[in-house]
């Protein structure tokens, strides 16, 4: 299967049919009651590697919707292999809407952040970089018919993760 980096071509299609609305912009917080406050989560922090925290980031929500274009999505499963999704012709011009909530990042070592990548998951450079995500569960509002299970699987193959490690997520 080719990972998203390997494609400019399946990044155009994604880029064309998204529409992405954040709720804010992140801030860098101090500890993890004021990253709590803000997410409206309870945010833990391993005690052990706390002196070793770089940063603390507070993310606010997002949301992204689309439509979907059935000939463009299948002939892009196909070209990455994974003709086995299957997608009844009723799902043509529905709608997708995924809401993701206020999360936050903690970075631990030796990490630089780069700007200049395109991708949430390519933005830190990783020497000897730990970054732990706490985030609740994202909702996605999509017809009864549409495969999120298998379209997660085909999306975190897309950034990277192994067929076996996209399954287990």
């Amino acid at each position: 299967m080719k990972s998203i980096r390997q494609s400019s071509e399946i990044e155009n299609i994604l880029a064309d049919s998204l529409n992405m609305e954040d709720f804010g912009e992140p801030q860098d917080v101090d500890n993890a009651a004021e990253a709590s406050a803000l997410a409206g989560i309870s945010v833990r922090l391993p005690s052990a590697v706390e002196d070793g925290l770089q940063s603390l980031t507070y993310q606010p929500g997002s949301r992204m919707t689309f439509e979907v274009d059935l000939p463009t999505t299948r002939a892009l499963l196909e070209q990455i292999g994974r003709s086995d999704v299957v997608l009844p012709e009723q799902l043509d011009d529905a709608t997708v809407t995924i809401d993701i909530p206020n999360n936050v990042t903690a970075a631990y070592g030796d990490c630089v952040y780069d700007e200049t990548e395109a991708s949430p998951f390519n933005d830190w450079e990783t020497r000897a970089c730990t970054v732990l995500v706490q985030i609740p569960s994202p909702t996605i509002s999509a017809p009864p018919d549409l495969p999120i299970d298998q379209l997660g699987e085909v999306w975190l193959q897309l950034m990277g993760l192994s067929d076996r490690r996209s399954r287990a997520v």
